[in-house]
C-alpha cells in the first residue's frame, strides 16, 4: 500500500505473495493467491511475412519479365561488322548513343550513315535518338585491316555500348 505496509511480489508460475511488514499494532496473515498474468505481445508477424513473401516475390518476377530488355549483338564477318540494336522492352529508350571502341591499330570505314569517328579516332558513335518499343537499329562498318583482329568473330573486337537517358548495357559479340 502506500504507505509501505504491504508488499506485493509475482513469481514465475503467476502466484502474487502479499507480505506483511513489521508493524507491533498492525497484523495480517501471509496468503498466496493465483493470478493468471496475460502477456502482451504483438501480433506474430513472421507468419504475415512468410504468408506475403511468396506473393511478392511471384509479383516482382512478373513485372522484371514484363520489362523486356534491350538486345545489342555484334557481328564479324567478310571484313564488316554488324551492329544491331533492338528495343524489345515495353517502353521507348529516350536519347540513345551507340558507342563502339575501335582497337588501337586497326583502320575502319564506316557504310551506315550517322556512324561517325570521334575527334581522337578511338570510337565510333551513332545518336540512335528515341528506339521506340520494338524498333531495330544496325550500324555497320568495314575493317580495312582485319589481320590485326586476334579471335574468331567479333570476339577479339571490344563489346559496343549502347547509353540511352536512364541506362545502359553492353552487347553480345558473336
Amino acid at each position: 500500500d502506500e504507505h509501505g505496509r504491504f508488499t506485493l511480489t509475482i513469481n514465475q508460475s503467476g502466484y502474487i505473495t502479499v507480505e506483511q511488514q513489521e508493524y507491533a499494532d498492525y497484523t495480517v496473515e501471509r496468503f498466496k493467491s493465483h493470478v493468471e498474468i496475460e502477456e502482451h505481445r504483438l501480433p506474430d508477424l513472421w507468419i504475415w511475412f512468410l504468408l506475403l513473401l511468396p506473393l511478392l516475390l511471384l509479383i516482382y518476377l512478373l513485372l522484371f519479365m514484363m520489362k523486356g530488355k534491350i538486345e545489342i549483338t555484334k557481328e564479324r564477318g567478310n571484313g564488316k561488322v554488324v551492329i544491331t540494336v533492338t528495343n524489345k522492352t515495353h517502353k521507348t529508350l529516350d536519347a540513345c548513343m551507340l558507342e563502339d571502341i575501335i582497337p588501337l591499330g586497326l583502320q575502319v570505314e564506316t557504310i551506315t550513315q550517322g556512324l561517325e569517328k570521334t575527334a581522337m579516332g578511338d570510337t565510333l558513335i551513332m545518336n540512335l535518338g528515341n528506339l521506340k518499343k520494338g524498333e531495330k537499329r544496325i550500324a555497320e562498318y568495314k575493317i580495312v585491316n582485319a589481320e590485326g583482329i586476334k579471335g574468331a568473330g567479333a570476339k577479339g573486337l571490344p563489346e559496343a555500348k549502347v547509353v540511352w537517358s536512364n541506362g545502359e548495357q553492353r552487347s553480345k559479340n558473336t
